[in-house]
């Protein structure tokens, strides 16, 4: 494990990137449905990686949800594992329903690290920065 930056927190020098996790229609029949996905999670889990990515983008979310279910079901001890995401705009499970992201759709406090998905011009990211953190 190495030291992530001076968090302290220490993470495994490989992040598994969940974003092949979901549904298939969503993204393409290179994505894992969720029982191939929980293996896969286990698998990569017992050979050592601790560290997690992903993002409300990834599937329309469901990523997030399989990762979820895979700590749990797996009883992943939560403070030896280190979940990152990402937020690039909000996914709404219906039409009318959109999701703010953040701290109140982590009502479990699973999330170690908010970030962006996407590369922004400076002054944007000191706005976008500034929100991230008041999200805390």
């Amino acid at each position: 494990l190495v030291r992530l930056g001076q968090s302290g927190l220490k993470i495994s020098k490989i992040i598994l990137g969940c974003m092949s996790y979901g549904n298939p229609t969503w993204w393409g029949n290179w994505v894992l449905g969720e029982e191939e996905a929980l293996k896969h999670i286990k698998a990569v889990y017992d050979a050592g990686v601790n560290a997690f990515g992903t993002s409300n983008m990834y599937s329309g979310g469901l990523s997030e949800e399989i990762l979820s279910r895979a700590i749990k079901q797996h009883n992943f001890p939560r403070d030896k594992i280190v979940i990152m995401t990402k937020v690039f705009y909000p996914v709404p499970h219906d039409q009318t329903t959109l999701l703010n992201g953040g701290p109140e759709d982590d009502a479990e406090g699973y999330v170690n690290q908010y970030g962006l998905s996407r590369k922004v011009p400076s002054p944007p990211l000191v706005g976008s920065k500034s929100e991230l953190d008041k999200a805390k």
